[in-house]
């Protein structure tokens, strides 16, 4: 019977394939949901042009997103920020960019590409027009961007989980799909730890807006059975989203880094 069902299931996606032929969502060529063209040539965000911190693509020196609570945190613990040295002699890239060990090492945040029109395009064809084939392209993009320490440090992947109007809309929650493929990358487990927020889409909303829309909406699922883990989500724009699901997990005594497809 399982062969049975393996059969079909080919035939059945061969003449799929032969009346609507799989197109690059870039770039609309066929042969591949994203071709090798077109990721080669995506916006990656350059490391070194980054914020150390948050992410922001080009905050390495100042970052107008985060640079007042990097303020606000060294003027309240009377602490040298640690990125804000130069570092020589590292033996890798990343190194130049971990904490201090003093320093709590959560919140910190990587991002893969820079949310221009292009990459726009990916994550809307994978999350609104349902092309789900795209989780493995995009949690490559992840896995690429984020600094090996990152991955034996992690316990487990979780995501930032989509609203229940979301996930009803699209018949998928997008996040865990890129969730389960970058564990599988790193062979560690995936965990829905969050629970479903309850808030409005927050693409509609300003700064202001979503900040106040997703702050103490997201709870844990159950008490994680981790202490460290690696959260992921599409797109990060302010940090509302990022910021509050850690804030849950934090509570409930799980230490967290973010990883995004995009930001902004």
């Amino acid at each position: 019977m399982v062969g049975q069902a393996s059969y079909t299931r080919l035939a059945l996606d061969a003449i799929a394939e032969t009346l609507w032929p799989t197109r690059c969502a870039l770039c609309d060529r066929p042969g591949e949901v994203l071709c090798d063209s077109c990721a080669r040539t995506l916006d990656f965000i350059d490391y070194w042009q980054a914020c150390p911190l948050c992410g922001a693509p080009w905050g390495r020196i100042q970052c107008d997103h985060c640079a007042a609570e990097r303020i606000l945190t060294q003027t309240q613990t009377g602490t040298e920020d640690p990125f804000a040295r130069h570092s020589f002699g590292v033996t890798s890239p990343f190194e130049a960019r971990e904490p201090e060990p003093e320093r709590r090492d959560t919140r910190l945040c990587i991002g893969a590409l820079r949310y221009t029109n292009r990459t726009a395009t990916l994550v809307k064809t994978f999350k609104d027009k349902g092309e789900q084939r795209l989780a493995a392209h995009l949690a490559a993009l992840v896995c690429r961007s984020a600094p090996p320490s990152w991955r034996s440090w992690a316990q487990c992947v979780t995501f930032v989980t989509a609203t229940k109007a979301a996930r009803r809309r699209r018949g998928f929650d997008h996040m865990e799909l890129v969730a389960r493929e970058l564990a599988a990358q790193w062979g560690i487990p995936c965990m829905r730890l969050l629970a479903e927020p309850h808030a409005k889409d927050q693409r509609t909303l300003g700064r202001r807006e979503r900040k106040s829309n997703i702050e103490g909406r997201f709870r844990i699922a159950a008490p994680p059975p981790v202490s460290r883990a690696i959260v992921i989500d599409d797109v990060l724009t302010t940090g509302a989203t990022m910021d509050d699901a850690c804030s849950a997990l934090e509570a409930a005594g799980c230490a967290c880094k973010s990883l995004v497809v995009a930001r902004v």
